[in-house]
């Protein structure tokens, strides 16, 4: 009798050994799995954090080439206001620059009328070239048929 009490004890202490073995191994496989996450978390974080540097280093480039563009249009402003104050002052000068922009842009219209009129030729050339090119085919195709004969 006494065995059995002490069998049966051992068998409980014995499945209560393996569930709690269990147990601990499911809590380890938890925290395993945590930790890896946690890792793979710290990677893309230190990742991402690296990116955003590159941002900011990008955009602190930025603000400089900005500012440069910046004193540049400054600067341009500055010589057209100038320019206009030195154009006020010699009405006469303006004028003849405003007759010769009027000329220019005369002679560009006249230029660009002769383009037009250059790309309708080349388009009528290639039409001919076209018809040139199939009436030789033709009379190739007729040669040869007539050598058969």
């Amino acid at each position: 009798m006494r065995q059995k009490i002490l069998r049966t004890a051992f068998s409980d202490f014995w499945t209560k050994s393996v569930i709690l073995q269990n147990k601990i191994t499911e809590q380890y496989e938890n925290v395993k799995n945590q930790s890896e996450f946690i890792q793979s978390s710290v990677e893309q974080t230190k990742i991402t954090n690296e990116k955003l540097e590159k941002i900011g280093e990008k955009m602190l480039k930025s603000v400089a080439e900005l500012q440069e563009q910046t004193e540049k249009i400054d600067q341009v402003f500055n010589f057209v206001q100038a320019q206009a104050a030195a154009s006020e002052e010699n009405s006469a000068a303006t004028q003849v620059v405003g007759g010769n922009v009027n000329g220019f842009i005369h002679e560009l219209s006249a230029l660009t009328n002769g383009i037009k009129q250059f790309g309708a030729l080349t388009e009528e050339f290639r039409e001919y070239i076209s018809t040139y090119k199939n009436i030789i085919f033709v009379l190739m195709i007729e040669n040869r048929i007539s050598v058969y004969k």
